[in-house]
């Protein structure tokens, strides 16, 4: 691994050989359970014989020289393969690794070319993997895992925490209510609690106790269903209200797994880029696109070879991050949202532009909706809203954001009322950490996730605005 000169670039020096002496541990760890490194080495590693998975990664010597070669110099925790382990004259052996200088897309065949060279392993290139592809795991919200589901949220003030766990999108009630113990299920303001058996497609809220005096900016609710600020996808409407508690359609626990074909992001100049605004339900929801299933994610496949006599290279959607059908008692509106800047759910494509009515399943759509895209040559941006939501001002209902930390994820008065940058009603609190936090991660998650290729900021400039809502000079 950069064995020959040039311009050094990432990562180099210590940070490099730290990674370097990780992976000669498990090659040494892989020779003495008898396997290789699955994807990367194989075979007999010749840099020790035995090893303790407890012991500290070495730290830098100076550089030497080694066959011609500048390296930097570790003492790894490794008996000698000179002398047996029991001798008291056993010594921990210098191991040498070059510096670093060439690219990340170089840096595999580098490592593969010094090993066999020194005789130290057995290479074997990895093999593509349609269901080992990156993903961004999203450290909040409904996390899968082999066994059941890690629920994770955020609130500072709240008091109580619970999981409300659904059967279906038409249940009112849940049929099963998970406790978050506060000795032992927060750790700070993070509250986390695993429940074993759950599966993908389970449908959940949360749902808080805490302090209700909206002067201080506490709207805490403890009757209220909360939708999770992390939902991977949302499921059913709001559902009608004799009680006056909002009903809010369920978040879906989303299994990420999906076959990308191999699809990676064109990368395209924007010099020449030639972008193609366009509603995701508007292009195809008339009988005359005589697309398959109109009005849907599956439907715009149909319209690719229109797309592409255009000469258009990129297609910007029009918001598809979940937004509401109905409004928050339930009632269909007179005019029905149609544009989708209202937002409901950041981090979960829209269920009303999905074919059929599974739980969750707008995921898979979505994502096999970019991957044709890309297959021709079609970039996919994203217009993103994140200046409000859908929970308006203080008369408005409470069903996510107000019900666990209302005056982090907003913008409010001296009295507690909203800050209204927006005209919506309310205004995100987009440079407050937590919600920096969250627009990050939510970005991070439709680039790696679903393979997006850039974005448009709905009312961008609201993302220039302090907590307090002043405009920064930066």
């Amino acid at each position: 691994m950069g064995i020959t000169g040039g311009k050094q670039l990432w990562p180099a020096g210590k940070d490099a050989v730290f990674h370097l002496a990780r992976m000669a541990k498990v090659l040494a760890l892989s020779r003495r359970v008898g396997l290789g490194y699955p994807g990367y080495v194989a075979g007999t590693a010749a840099v020790g014989t035995e090893m303790s998975t407890n012991e500290s990664v070495p730290t830098a010597r100076p550089s030497v020289k080694h066959r011609g070669v500048k390296c930097r110099r570790f003492r790894l925790p490794l008996h000698s393969q000179f002398e047996s382990a029991g001798s008291p004259r056993a010594r921990k052996p210098v191991f040498h690794y070059p510096v670093l200088r060439k690219e990340p897309s170089t840096m595999l065949s580098q490592l593969t070319s010094y090993l066999s060279l020194t005789g130290q392993a057995k290479i074997v290139m990895p093999q593509s993997q349609p269901f080992m592809q990156f993903r961004y795991p999203i450290p909040y919200g409904a996390i899968l895992q082999d066994t059941g589901v890690q629920f994770a949220v955020y609130s500072h003030s709240a008091t109580a925490l619970r999981v409300l766990l659904y059967r279906r999108t038409t249940d009112r009630e849940p049929f099963r209510i998970v406790e978050f113990n506060p000795a032992t299920d927060r750790w700070g303001d993070i509250w986390s609690v695993f429940v074993p058996g759950l599966k993908a497609g389970q449908l959940y809220h949360f749902q808080a106790d805490g302090p209700y005096d909206p002067q201080q900016g506490h709207r805490f609710d403890p009757r209220a269903r909360l939708i999770d600020p992390y939902a991977r996808a949302l499921a059913g409407r709001f559902q009608s209200s004799s009680d006056g508690i909002a009903r809010p359609p369920k978040c879906v626990v989303v299994d990420d797994t999906f076959d990308w074909q191999g699809d990676r992001h064109l990368r395209r100049p924007l010099a020449e880029t030639v972008i193609y605004e366009m509603h995701v339900r508007g292009l195809t929801r008339s009988s005359t696109s005589k697309a398959k299933h109109a009005g849907t994610y599956l439907g715009v496949i149909d319209k690719i070879p229109y797309l592409k006599s255009l000469g258009i290279t990129a297609v910007e959607l029009m918001p598809v991050h979940e937004f509401p059908i109905h409004d928050p008692l339930g009632e269909k509106p007179e005019q029905q949202n149609y544009w989708g800047y209202d937002s409901l759910a950041f981090f979960s494509p829209h269920r009303g532009y999905m074919h059929g009515n599974k739980p969750g399943e707008q995921v898979r759509q979505f994502k096999t909706l970019v991957r044709a895209l890309h297959a021709a040559g079609i970039e996919v941006i994203l217009d993103v809203v994140f200046n409000h939501t859908a929970e308006g001002n203080s008369q408005g209902p409470t069903f996510s954001f107000k019900g666990l930390e209302n005056k982090v994820y907003y913008m409010l008065n001296p009295d507690g009322t909203y800050k209204n940058y927006t005209g919506c009603g309310n205004t995100i609190n987009g440079n407050h950490p937590i919600c920096r936090e969250m627009i990050f991660h939510c970005l991070r998650h439709w680039v790696y996730n679903y393979h997006v290729d850039g974005f448009r900021f709905d009312l961008a400039s609201i993302l220039s605005r302090s907590q307090t809502g002043e405009l920064m000079p930066n």
